[in-house]
């Protein structure tokens, strides 16, 4: 489809003049962490635009150099691939002011007039043709390694707008580069960094093509394809034709009581290795639509499919939790067509017809002759496809009707010797764990203790067969007058669950109607009365979720009813102006031969003196059971002061009763808004009608304050402290909070930020491990001295996060403060910049003071303690001076074997001082210390203390050549695996910067280090000497870039080691870039 889409971008813009004036970039840098400038391909750069990846996280820069083209990015920034996207000026800023006329030669006006009023007419007449402006590029690139072999990448991006005809607009983005990330979601609004789309717009219809979304009649879609909607005055519609992203789910959950989360969504099969579409989420809470964002409801995670509650939304057991959103699981793709038509018959009717069809693609070719046959021969499906083969080499073997992993061959019969690919299974009898060497293996799991385990696995896949889904409707609504309204619909679903099967769909059928009597006149009031009948047969499928979120729990019914309903409703309402609302409704719901019937009674309070006050009272009678909820608010305005009393109880005769009172104030006054108030709840059980004892009583006292001033000043703090007791004797107390205060005006010196947050969560066990993507291709080394893996750009390992065990009780707590001073900002200006920035982490089971600043390596219950310090002091201009103080601390304790405690100091200075425009000197130097302990491992113990110093000479002997040549100085003295170390190292090192005339550079370092162990030791910590081993190393790293003409440039870059680590390891990147 993405092939389609480019073609027709392509097509539609080769006839249209194009006029570039600004061009979108993507650059890949290797940066370096001892260097903080990043130097950009392009000048004059839109700073707005800019855009830095780095690994999984966006990286945000210090301060943007645009005219330059530099970044400066923070110290704490590790060596690593960044990809930047930005858009810059094509031909830079203008150097001349006013109207270029005045440029020209003098011209003889007599002879040139004719020539010139042609022109003029010419160009008048194309530009009223078309107003089109594009811009992008083209690229193709390569990287060879000696071990990783070659890997060919490319890309496109493009972006045009205007005008193809008076009446047509026309706009888009192709861009189907690949980034390495999702879209982050911790933030209200997303920035997709792949989408594809192309708008054309007329003012009586509208075509989008690529990434989109489709939402109509409970159908919401991310789709790529295309979609069209019309508006003909009486005649209204849209059509779709599109390939789906994922499939649809609709969750509804309980909460668990205090935790906030991580929840889990999961599969319509019930998996939860799944990856959540980008914003196709929708949440709520007890009802409530809820806002994404770290400053609102909720964050998720869309790579792991975890929803976490931020500290205004407090999670208890009772807690309503309903998910609705897309997913992949990288099984079918599905294709998504159909349309709808709406005609409008003047002010009294409108006919509304739709269709749409959803299936499963599924190839033939794609399948084994076996798993085909299997399929086609079962109904429903799915099937059990076993995952091991035998292999006299393989790490598990069969005994007792279970695969048991020994890697050290203890059972030598090699016709028992299995290679097995363990798949996710709800019920399966498999939990995975990590060995000693960190990898990964299944272990069995006995029946009793699988309640403790949350994520199972079994030797088997579950293949699942591809479906078919129709859904059409029709929906009228007919105006009697102005006060009757009569409103209809009727739906229709065929449902195959087996495509591959030769056998007949479920056929069901869903409708309404109902009639309404709004604004009679009664009295001082109005009355409306309106009566509603609905039903839904048991084998009716919908393509989204059309009841209310909360339908199930107000009827009492189990999450999964959703079919087989017959409901019928009686609802009226009476209301006074500036006084308020009652309304009474009674309704009978039928469900597989069990009746229901439900009062509800609502009364709101409009008037000035209990306005938003209301009460509100639901009677549900099942065949053996009831349930019952009320809750109320009685609100007193007096000025900017509300204070309020509200109650709530609920009574459901086969579970549970609680009820929860409280007091508060409210203030609102301007920007600013503060809550604050007391709330006692208790719980009891209930069998029938018999209470059988109290289990908890629940206290929350809660502050809420929050106020915008002028752009750029927030204030927000947000307290809840629980205590809660259980009749049995145990305690169940914590602390919410979610503090921030900012500080960033223009114009003004000081710039400030102070964040806290703490939540109570539950935490799935996880540890990192490592996979083997060859030399060159991965960001990790392993070191088998030190039995740990190092980070390395030429490293041959690729890390990620997998989860090894069940939940546990975790209280998070994460701060940062950010400090900015700028001299320059004050009225007599000065070039100093004092900056500082902190960052503190902690998770574990009971957070303290302690436990925070001085963690303890052998404390099982500390899953990470972390801390960062950095105080900065820069002067800018011919004397340019950076110092910094920096201090680590990092416990990780979440891996399963055991914990890491790593930490380090640093002091540095960097000098730079310009003698003339041709010469400059500059000076870095660092004084280090670092401790690493384990209790993992004991090979991975060591400790260091040590200086390194690079000075560097810098003539610019012409406006196109420049030459740098360097001296490096350390010393380092510690301890590792309890033998003393103690080494030097010198070197030197050479930078070559030659620019073509106007067509490119070329720059080339060199590095030569030499490092001594003086203790005959044949090895160092790998953090030592910036990362360089014993012996002689050198580093040679050089990279040209050509322009072949104004649309058209070659990069290519070089990079060889050679040391006792790496011999002559050579790596190529070679990119052809093209502009438009």
């Amino acid at each position: 489809m993405l092939n389609n889409l480019r073609f027709l971008a392509f097509f539609s813009i080769f006839f249209i003049k194009i006029y570039p004036q600004v061009s979108s970039a993507i650059d890949t840098v290797y940066y370096e962490s001892n260097s903080s400038i990043v130097q950009l391909k392009n000048k004059f750069i839109d700073e707005s635009s800019l855009i830095i990846n780095g690994g999984e996280v966006l990286i945000k820069s210090i301060k943007v150099f645009p005219i330059n083209g530099q970044l400066l990015l923070p110290d704490t920034i590790m060596s690593q691939r960044l990809i930047i996207k930005y858009d810059y000026l094509t031909s830079g800023l203008p150097i001349i002011v006013g109207p270029k006329w005045k440029t020209l030669p003098k011209l003889n006006l007599i002879k040139e007039k004719n020539n010139l009023i042609n022109s003029q007419n010419r160009l008048s007449e194309n530009e009223k043709v078309n107003s089109v402006i594009s811009n992008g590029s083209i690229y193709r690139n390569i990287n060879i390694s000696p071990m990783g072999g070659a890997n060919f990448s490319g890309g496109l991006q493009m972006q045009i707008n205007g005008k193809i005809s008076k009446d047509i607009a026309i706009s888009g983005i192709l861009n189907d580069q690949d980034f390495p990330i999702q879209p982050d979601g911790s933030t209200r609004e997303l920035d997709e960094l792949d989408n594809v789309y192309l708008k054309i717009m007329h003012n009586n219809f509208d075509f989008d093509v690529g990434d989109i979304f489709y939402e109509h009649y409970n159908i919401n879609r991310k789709l790529v394809g295309i979609k069209n909607e019309f508006n003909f005055g009486e005649l209204q519609g849209s059509s779709i034709y599109a390939n789906s992203r994922g499939d649809f789910r609709y969750l509804e959950i309980k909460g668990r009581d205090g935790d906030q989360g991580p929840y889990q969504l999961i599969g319509n099969n019930g998996n939860s290795d799944i990856i959540i579409l980008a914003d196709t989420e929708k949440v709520w809470h007890n009802g409530k639509k809820l806002t994404r964002g770290l400053n609102y409801d909720y964050i998720i995670d869309y790579s792991t499919a975890e929803v976490t509650f931020n500290p205004i939304i407090l999670i208890d057991f009772d807690s309503d939790l309903v998910f609705e959103y897309q997913y992949s699981d990288y099984g079918y793709q599905k294709g998504f067509s159909g349309g709808n038509i709406k005609k409008i018959y003047g002010d009294s009717r409108t006919l509304e017809i739709g269709f749409y069809n959803e299936d499963d693609r599924y190839y033939t070719d794609d399948m084994s002759e076996i798993i085909f046959d299997s399929l086609s021969l079962n109904e429903k499906g799915p099937i059990q496809i076993s995952t091991s083969t035998k292999n006299p080499l393989g790490e598990y073997y069969f005994e007792n009707g279970f695969y048991i992993y020994d890697p050290l061959f203890t059972n030598s019969n090699e016709e028992n010797r299995f290679d097995v690919v363990f798949q996710y299974d709800l019920n399966g009898n498999y939990q995975r764990k990590i060995s000693s060497n960190n990898r990964v293996y299944y272990e069995a799991v006995k029946q009793e203790n699988k309640d403790n385990i949350l994520d199972l696995y079994s030797p088997y896949k579950i293949i699942y067969p591809p479906t078919g889904h129709q859904l059409g409707y029709i929906d009228y609504d007919y105006k009697i007058n102005d006060n009757i309204q009569f409103k209809g619909n009727l739906s229709a679903s065929s449902y195959n669950e087996n495509r591959l099967y030769n056998g007949k769909n479920k056929l069901g059928v869903s409708y309404s109607y109902g009639i309404g009597f709004d604004s009679l006149k009664l009295g001082i009031g109005s009355f409306s009365i309106n009566l509603k009948n609905s039903k839904r047969s048991i084998d009716y499928n919908s393509m989204g979720h059309e009841n209310d979120v909360r339908h199930t729990r107000f009827w009492n019914l189990d999450s999964s009813v959703i079919n087989g309903l017959d409901e019928l409703t009686l609802q009226s309402e009476f209301s006074v102006n500036k006084i308020g609302s009652s309304s009474l409704e009674f309704s009978r719901l039928y469900n597989m031969g069990n009746k229901n019937t439900r009062l509800i009674f609502k009364q709101e309070l409009s008037n000035n003196i209990l306005k938003n006050s209301y009460y509100d009272f639901i009677y549900v009678k099942g065949q053996d059971t009831y349930f019952t909820r009320s809750e109320a608010k009685l609100n007193i305005p007096y000025g900017i002061f509300s204070p309020f009393v509200s109650f709530l109880s609920e009574n459901d005769s086969t579970r549970n009763l609680f009820w929860k009172s409280g007091v508060g104030l409210s203030i609102h006054k301007n920007s600013t808004k503060i809550v604050t108030g007391f709330d006692y709840r208790v719980d009891k059980s209930l069998n029938g009608i018999e209470l059988i004892h109290s289990n908890y009583q629940d206290y929350l006292a809660y502050f809420q304050y929050r106020t915008v001033l002028p752009a750029g000043v927030r204030q927000k703090i947000i307290y809840k402290k629980r205590i809660k007791n259980k009749a049995q004797g145990d305690n169940f107390n914590y602390s919410l909070f979610d503090i921030e205060f900012r500080r960033s005006l223009k114009n003004k010196p000081l710039r400030w930020q102070v964040k806290f947050k703490q939540e109570q969560t539950l935490i799935k066990q996880r540890t990192t491990v490592y996979d083997s993507v060859g030399y060159g291709l991965g960001q990790y080394r392993y070191d088998n001295i030190f039995n740990t893996y190092i980070p390395d750009p030429n490293g041959a390992f690729v890390a990620y996060t997998i989860f090894t065990g069940s939940r546990k009780p975790n209280s998070v707590f994460q701060g940062s403060q950010d400090v900015t001073y700028e001299f320059s900002g004050m009225k007599r200006k000065s070039n100093f910049i004092i900056r500082s920035n902190a960052k503190q982490e902690f998770r574990g089971e009971n957070f303290t003071i302690n436990n925070l600043f001085n963690p303890s390596i052998n404390d099982s219950l500390i899953y990470r303690s972390y801390m960062f310090n950095r105080y900065e002091f820069m002067r800018y201009g011919k004397k340019r001076i950076l110092l910094w103080l920096e201090y680590y601390k990092n416990l990780n304790g979440m891996d399963p074997r055991g914990n890491d405690y790593n930490r380090s100091n640093e002091i540095g200075l960097e000098l730079h001082r310009s003698f003339s425009k041709i010469s400059s000197i500059n000076n870095r130097g660092v004084l280090k210390s670092y401790s690493i302990e384990s209790t993992i491992s004991e090979q991975r113990n060591r400790s260091s203390l040590g200086s390194w110093n690079e000075l560097q000479i810098q003539s610019r002997l012409s406006s196109a050549f420049n030459v740098d040549v360097g001296f490096i100085f350390g010393s380092e003295v510690g301890t590792q695996q309890g033998q003393n170390f103690s080494g030097k190292a010198y070197g030197v090192s050479g930078l070559i910067n030659y620019m073509f005339k106007g067509n490119g550079r070329l720059q080339t370092e060199v590095k030569l280090v030499n490092v001594e162990e003086q203790n005959n030791l044949s090895y160092l910590p790998p953090e030592a000497f910036e990362g360089n081993p014993i012996g002689l190393s050198m580093k040679i790293n050089s990279n040209t870039q050509f322009y072949i003409n104004q649309t058209i440039s070659i990069i290519l870059s070089v990079n060889m080691i050679d040391n006792s680590r790496y011999d002559n390891f050579i790596t190529f990147q070679g990119e052809v870039r093209g502009y438009f």
